[in-house]
């Protein structure tokens, strides 16, 4: 299932990119664009926060008290891991 977002971004706002860029042309042009129009916005770019493994639900709850984000968008992941996501 494919879900469409808009997302508008201030100068000093913080996007986490907790995953790689899987190596595919489309998805690295997309990426890199996507990167370059976020840095001529001003907004901080933390890239390839990634650990092996997957957080347990427990664990996303935890990350996401302590970080108090606006928005998480997962974006990879079948139902099971999802279903995570719901807090």
């Amino acid at each position: 299932m494919h879900h469409e977002f808009s997302f508008w971004f201030r100068a000093g706002d913080t996007i986490i990119f907790s995953c790689r860029t899987i190596p595919v042309e489309p998805n690295i042009t997309n990426r890199a664009h996507m990167e370059d129009t976020l840095k001529k916005q001003d907004v901080r770019l933390y890239l390839d926060v990634h650990v092996s493994g997957h957080a347990s639900g427990k664990d996303l709850r935890n990350f996401i008290k302590l970080v108090q984000p606006r928005h998480v968008i997962p974006a990879h992941g079948g139902p099971v891991m999802a279903q995570a996501m719901h807090i």
